[in-house]
């Protein structure tokens, strides 16, 4: 799914959420306690499923963003 054709407000949530993942992760992997990310991980996943519909994969812009 390309989000680029989207309307503004709906391209800038699914990309935060994309954003915000990607950071939890970040942070999950050098952390002492990772598992203390796994359920705002997976709130991050949920949100950008309910945003796109279930897609497997999302392109801004022809690039792959998620996952």
């Amino acid at each position: 799914m390309d989000i680029s054709s989207l309307p503004e407000d709906l391209k800038f949530e699914i990309r935060l959420q994309v954003a915000l993942l990607r950071n939890a992760e970040r942070i999950r992997d050098v952390s002492r306690n990772p598992e203390k990310f796994s359920g705002y991980i997976a709130k991050r996943k949920e949100a950008i499923a309910g945003l796109t519909g279930n897609e497997a994969e999302i392109l801004y812009e022809g690039k792959k963003i998620y996952p």
